[in-house]
């Protein structure tokens, strides 16, 4: 981009750079110009920068998802950023279905950081997943499938949050009966045996 000045009137004339301009943006105004707009030093104070936006090329895949909680209705998961974010990432599309509809019928989701908890889910059910990011030139490529499982639903399932809590108390109870069963034997060896005579 090269200013040229002349008689109070500032003239901004594209240079071909990688990507496409878009529009000029006069950041202390808010307004946005067509390409090759002339100003003037009225509408355009000089203390202010002149934002240009250039697309460049779109997000590379989400290559990188993991599956962080599950219960019967819910999966919580979380994700890298793309390897080439190719600008600042705005927002993620989650895109997700049930396998056996076969994308006839999927939900969209929209989140800004690498996390998010899909709620409402069948029990029991397997789904498919593709996540994509958005840039100002865009949204990348959907990253590769990927198949997630809410748990069963069944009284005797335990959720994963309360898997650690069980498997705790499900320790100390048998640490408990250990412990009554060395003490029952140790007291039995140590009391004489005594016969009693009528």
């Amino acid at each position: 981009m090269l200013p040229h000045k002349a008689a109070n009137r500032i003239r901004f004339a594209a240079t071909r750079l990688p990507g496409t301009i878009d529009n000029f943006q006069d950041s202390a105004l808010g307004t946005e110009l067509p390409l090759n707009h002339t100003l003037t030093e009225s509408s355009v104070s000089l203390l202010h920068p002149l934002s240009v936006y250039v697309s460049g090329p779109a997000p590379s895949p989400v290559t990188v998802i993991r599956k962080e909680k599950t219960s019967r209705n819910s999966v919580s998961l979380s994700w890298q950023e793309p390897d080439r974010p190719n600008g600042i990432i705005l927002d993620y599309e989650i895109k997700y279905y049930e396998k056996e509809e076969q994308e006839t019928s999927y939900t969209i989701l929209r989140a800004r950081g690498c996390n998010v908890t899909l709620n409402g889910l069948k029990p029991n059910t397997a789904y498919l997943l593709q996540i994509r990011a958005r840039t100002a030139a865009g949204y990348g490529a959907s990253s590769p499938s990927f198949q997630l499982e809410t748990s069963p639903d069944s009284a005797f399932s335990i959720s994963s949050e309360n898997s650690q809590v069980v498997l705790i108390a499900i320790s100390c109870a048998v640490a408990i009966i250990l412990l009554t069963v060395l003490l029952y034997v140790l007291i039995g060896r140590s009391v004489p045996n005594q016969s009693y005579t009528v």
